[in-house]
Parts: C-alpha cells; sequence; structure tokens
C-alpha cells in the first residue's frame, strides 16, 4: 500500500512539473505576430502585433468612444521573464491606476503560453486580464 501511494504521489509530481513546463516555455519573436483579444468586460479591445515589428491597438467602449494607436513592438527578455515592449502604447483598461487614463508610455507586458498552447500577454496579470491571440 505504502509503495502504491509513492507510485501515485510520484505520477502527479511529474505532471505538474510538466504542467508548469508549458507555461514557461519561451517563445520567440516568429510566435507572435497575430491578432491577440482581451479578456475583459470593458469594451472590444484588440492587439494587433504585425511580423515587420509594429502594432496596432484598437479599443472600443461599450459607449461609444474608440481608440487607436500604433507603433514599435518588441520581445525582450529580463531575468527570465519574457515580455513584448510596446512603444507609445496607450492603456485604455479603465481601472489602471499606475499611470492616467490616456497617457502612452514604453510598457512590457509579460508574454506566456497557457495549459492549450495559446500565447498570451498581460494587460493586469494580478487580476488575471490579458491579451489571448487568436487561433494559437
Amino acid at each position: 500500500m505504502r509503495k502504491l501511494n509513492s507510485l501515485r504521489l510520484l505520477l502527479i509530481i511529474i505532471i505538474l512539473l510538466g504542467c508548469s513546463d508549458l507555461l514557461n516555455k519561451p517563445v520567440n519573436t516568429s510566435m507572435l505576430p497575430g491578432v491577440y483579444m482581451a479578456n475583459h468586460t470593458q469594451g472590444i479591445d484588440l492587439l494587433i502585433l504585425k511580423e515587420e515589428g509594429n502594432y496596432i491597438h484598437i479599443f472600443a467602449t461599450f459607449e461609444g468612444q474608440l481608440y487607436i494607436d500604433s507603433s514599435k513592438w518588441e520581445l525582450i527578455s529580463t531575468l527570465g521573464q519574457q515580455s513584448v515592449r510596446l512603444h507609445h502604447f496607450t492603456s485604455t483598461y479603465k481601472y489602471r491606476v499606475d499611470r492616467p487614463y490616456n497617457e502612452p508610455v514604453t510598457s512590457d507586458k509579460i508574454v506566456k503560453r497557457t495549459a492549450s498552447n495559446k500565447i498570451k500577454i498581460s494587460i493586469d496579470p494580478d487580476i488575471g486580464i490579458w491579451f489571448v491571440k487568436a487561433g494559437s
């Protein structure tokens, strides 16, 4: 009985390590271009990363306001954490508290893969809000 419990524990550890590995698996620049949709309820929020290193950010509120901005993006790695650097990015997510609503800044957004291998880019990872790549 003790051997069976030890084997179960070992199997659980192997499965958890396998899932953890997928979530931390690095992405490369060629994997990032595409259309990303935000998973929040403030409106329609799209981020389009283009292969040549430009992005377009489109945000339409349910109240009828439309925001569009564009600039350059790049994949960076800092202390083992991969991020997408968006130059001159305007955060349109209403509940941002670290800067005014429409102030453009250079913003580093954490990039990860989900358990189902979809690529996601952070909006506010502390509360689980991400841009998720369509069709990945």
